[in-house]
């Protein structure tokens, strides 16, 4: 799950408003994950949402910020 928050949107690319998660683009300056981290993720499910939320803060220009909520239950 992937949620923008607050205004900055630009439509400009290269803009630093955007962040893309398991291929979902989405358009901000501040963005918050929220990720799954029940029994059912064990393994390779988790390892890959681990991966993909790596690679979209990497993505990250310094301009914009983010929240990582990891849930269980």
């Amino acid at each position: 799950l992937f949620t923008e928050l607050g205004d900055g949107m630009s439509d400009k690319p290269g803009a630093g408003n955007t962040a893309t998660f398991f291929g979902v683009p989405a358009k901000g300056k501040k963005f918050c994950f929220v990720v799954d981290n029940s029994r059912s993720m064990k393994g390779a499910k988790f390892e890959n949402a681990l991966y993909e939320l790596a690679v979209a803060v990497d993505k990250l220009q310094a301009s914009q910020s983010f929240y990582i909520i990891f849930f269980s239950d």
